[in-house]
């Protein structure tokens, strides 16, 4: 019967130690050749943040709904993240000389990858049961890299005294290649897959707007 206090917090892109769901897929797609390109604004800006970051704010999330803090986030949202915006292609240059390569030089068309990516999010569900397609880029995520979105934390500094602590993406590009399992022998053949399943994929959305006019 008492009330129950509640916040939010809104973290940008997260990495380090175990996370899974940026820069493993990233790393992966890049051993595959497939992420040799940029796209939108050379300039655009966006925000990450390290795992432990993330773990201090929710720490100091939970003080900020007690008594003791005056219930002081009670109903608030909280934007947070490393305190730095950052151009995500020169971001990930370390994970791209760790692998042994050089950053994306070649920049094609939004439009073009927004579109490599529909066909992507649809063949990784319409395959799913038969086979494994990888993920380069969902339409979220190229909506997010093509333009600057930023985002502040002062609020989150002031009333939860959050400050989050320097962190190198190459540490967690190195604990990434120490703890990783043994690279898959496949990987050339799903990736020569996937290239034919996306050209035939643009063929057909090329026959299909043809159709249409």
């Amino acid at each position: 019967g008492g009330l129950l206090h509640t916040c939010v917090l809104r973290p940008s892109g997260i990495y380090g130690p175990e996370e899974r769901r940026h820069l493993h897929r990233v790393m992966v797609n890049v051993e595959r050749r497939l992420f040799s390109f940029r796209f939108g604004d050379p300039n655009a800006k966006m925000n990450w943040i390290h795992v432990d970051n993330l773990v201090m704010a929710h720490v100091l999330a939970a003080e900020a709904l007690t008594a003791e803090k005056a219930f002081v986030a009670s109903g608030q949202v909280y934007f947070i993240n490393d305190g730095e915006s950052v151009n995500v292609f020169e971001w990930l240059t370390p994970l791209f000389e760790r692998l042994g390569y050089g950053r994306p030089l070649i920049h094609l068309p939004v439009s073009l990858v927004y579109s490599a990516a529909i066909l992507m999010e649809r063949l990784h569900v319409a395959l799913s049961p038969i086979m494994e397609i990888p993920l380069l880029l969902t339409r979220n995520e190229v909506r997010n890299i093509a333009v600057s979105h930023t985002f502040k934390i002062e609020k989150a500094q002031r009333e939860l005294g959050f400050s989050p602590k320097k962190y190198s993406l190459t540490d967690s590009v190195d604990q990434y290649l120490r703890s990783r399992p043994p690279r898959s022998a496949a990987s050339f053949p799903n990736t020569l897959c996937l290239f034919l399943l996306l050209l035939l994929g643009f063929i057909a959305l090329m026959m299909c707007s043809a159709g249409r006019e």
